[in-house]
């Protein structure tokens, strides 16, 4: 059921254009030797397809899935076949696959079945293939591809036949050189305290296997770093490339370029900015923004020692696949104590693959975290919720001030005091709530898991909580107060 919800949600999202991208193969290319065999046994050799210059828009749906029925019988994509594809113009080539690995290839044309015979009134080749899935690293259906000559892959979504035949005239074309590789993409770092490491994705954009590849990375004119590349990269195929560790002074613009003199340069050089991790004091305030499906998001920040200060999730909602509920669809706000000076990565995930995008038929779209200082004013982090997938991260340094700045001074809590710190028997934690509020106490261990809770209920006033620390081990532990107005962390040491 959480399948056929989402899909349903991955449609609205699209029409609306939120950001549903990374349905799409590792790298975002295309592998070689893909067959497809479709329901009247006629096998395409998709490579064959894209070697003569023909872009390849995939239809990856499930035979039950509503919303792929619903473009299915749009025709957006048979009308793309016979107005741009063989039977029109040949410009373009159309597929649509069943690619749940439980469906059977005969129920794409059983009517009893799903949502009905998929081949009526379609001309295009329909296939069952087990997979495409894998492939396409697919989450939810339907996920519509357009696969380049070039072979990049970009999920375009459902769009109409204009649109479709728009998108693939902006692909890149087959390779025609002999030697030629080329720089596709940046996936190092792009925010730092101190070094940051250049990485890229280098492309065989020749028609031979390439071998090697020196590959540097040039501040002003001056190379700062370099690498000797070696291997065996078939056409079209990528390799993701180190080419050295660089210190940036503040912003800095860096070539990164292919040496080389291959057959085409054109294609060796791009440039990557760099720049310095904004700085905030000790005490943070970060803001999560859920959406309809708040159990799927949790999110943890970390130091330079990768140790973790904060960590945080939601409760699924009582709808289908955890939609709704009270920690869906509004803005959780955190005062966090650093704790020192220091480089900090704060990461946020979504258990799904889709990233933060269901509004759930409510008026907040803002979905995603930020992080700024204290009082608001700097914005230090800022993740978009359709910015990612998977995950986001974002790094930030302390410079160690508390000026102006305290969790005494917070607007639901205030006093905030732990003792003994170290504590080695019983922790303390004393504070008062200036409204009155749900409160519960949590201590953490490194690992982000709860060791302990005090549920005080329904209070406001001083509060006094004692934690028997005897049996925990030594180390590193986060004291949480949470209430229902937000919540604030401490850190505490235990030792035995």
């Amino acid at each position: 059921m959480k399948q056929i919800l989402r899909t349903v949600a991955a449609t609205v999202a699209i029409t609306f254009g939120f950001n549903a991208q990374a349905q799409i193969p590792d790298n975002g290319i295309w592998p070689s030797g893909v067959v497809l065999t479709d329901i009247n046994g006629v096998q395409y050799d998709i490579d064959a397809i894209l070697d003569a210059g023909t872009p390849v828009v995939l239809d990856a749906f499930a035979d039950w899935c509503p919303p792929c029925w619903t473009y299915h019988q749009g025709h957006a994509l048979e009308d793309l076949y016979n107005t741009y594809g063989p039977n029109g113009s040949d410009e373009v080539m159309v597929f649509g696959v069943e690619s749940d690995q439980g469906e059977p290839e005969a129920n794409i044309t059983n009517a009893n079945t799903g949502m009905g015979d998929w081949s009526d009134g379609i001309s295009y080749p329909l296939a069952n293939d087990d997979n495409i899935a894998g492939i396409i690293n697919q989450d939810y259906y339907p996920t519509i591809i357009l696969i380049c000559p070039d072979r990049t892959v970009t999920e375009v979504g459902q769009l109409n036949t204009a649109a479709h035949y728009s998108a693939s005239q902006n692909c890149g074309s087959a390779s025609t050189n002999a030697n030629d590789g080329q720089l596709l993409s940046y996936l190092g770092e792009t925010s730092t305290c101190d070094d940051v490491q250049l990485e890229v994705l280098l492309q065989n954009y020749g028609t031979t296997n390439l071998t090697s590849a020196t590959i540097s990375a040039y501040d002003g004119g001056n190379q700062v770093a370099t690498t000797n590349w070696t291997g065996n990269l078939a056409p079209y195929e990528v390799a993701e490339v180190v080419v050295g560790t660089v210190t940036p002074a503040g912003a800095t613009t860096y070539s990164i370029e292919i040496d080389d003199n291959d057959d085409d340069v054109s294609n060796n050089t791009f440039s990557q900015l760099i720049t310095e991790a904004e700085t905030t004091g000790n005490i943070i305030k970060l803001e999560v923004t859920t959406d309809h499906y708040p159990g799927e998001t949790s999110w943890e920040i970390r130091d330079a020692n990768n140790a973790l200060i904060q960590s945080g999730s939601y409760q699924d909602g009582p709808g289908t696949a955890g939609a709704g509920g009270p920690d869906a669809t509004m803005t959780h706000e955190y005062f966090i104590d650093l704790g020192s000076t220091g480089c900090y990565t704060f990461t946020i995930e979504d258990s799904y693959g889709d990233g933060m995008i269901y509004t759930g038929g409510t008026s907040v779209s803002n979905f995603g975290a930020e992080i700024t200082t204290y009082d608001g004013n700097t914005t230090v982090v800022d993740i978009a919720g359709d910015s990612f997938d998977d995950e986001a991260d974002g790094k930030f340094q302390s410079d160690g001030s508390t000026e102006g700045a305290s969790l005494d001074e917070n607007t639901f809590a205030n006093n905030m005091n732990v003792y003994p710190n170290p504590a080695s028997n019983n922790l303390n934690v004393d504070f008062t709530l200036s409204n009155d509020a749900d409160a519960t106490v949590e201590l953490l261990n490194g690992l982000g898991q709860v060791v302990a809770t005090q549920v005080l209920g329904h209070v406001s006033g001083e509060q006094s909580v004692s934690i028997d620390v005897a049996s925990l081990e030594s180390g590193m532990y986060i004291v949480k107060v949470k209430t229902s107005n937000g919540e604030i962390t401490k850190r505490v040491s235990v030792v035995k």
